[in-house]
């Protein structure tokens, strides 16, 4: 979402929505890639979409969505099917912190997840559990350069 509160797509190239607004259709840039060089697929989303909502996010909730409401349509294509229509899923989307996580992290890749592939300006390059999380910058991101050469977290407790 921009500073002008209007969503627009970073990792999607579009989407859109049927005439009932019960259906909508996820469109994912071919040109995002993982800091690994492998594209961001609709694999990546739809495992992303479903972890989320099985922890009980504000999407499930919001949306009604449960996970066999959400497919894979093709290679770069996502379904969502509603129960009731809405308009707001993009935003609700955006508002919800959904940085799309890639699908190996999401299927098992937890106790690693300082080496798992980004699609970001920064990469994760060491996290000390209660202590700090430390991110540099990562070369070869698709969008605008970061500012920033690195930003370093505290956990003060």
């Amino acid at each position: 979402m921009g500073s002008d509160s209007i969503t627009r797509p970073r990792i999607l190239e579009r989407w859109s929505a049927s005439d009932d607004l019960k259906v909508w259709s996820l469109r994912a840039r071919k040109d995002v890639k993982w800091s690994n060089g492998k594209p961001l697929e609709s694999g990546d989303i739809v495992a992303h979409l479903k972890r989320w909502i099985s922890k009980g996010s504000n999407l499930r909730h919001a949306l009604r969505l449960q996970e066999n409401n959400i497919e894979k349509f093709d290679q770069f294509t996502v379904r969502i099917y509603l129960d009731a229509p809405t308009i707001q899923i993009m935003e609700t989307l955006a508002a919800g912190g959904a940085a799309v996580q890639n699908e190996s992290f999401v299927s098992g890749g937890w106790e690693k997840f300082e080496f798992q592939p980004v699609t970001g300006q920064f990469q994760l390059q060491s996290y000390q559990p209660g202590i700090k999380a430390v991110l540099k910058r990562r070369e070869g991101y698709r969008g605008p350069p970061a500012y920033l050469d690195g930003i370093e977290f505290f956990d003060f407790g």
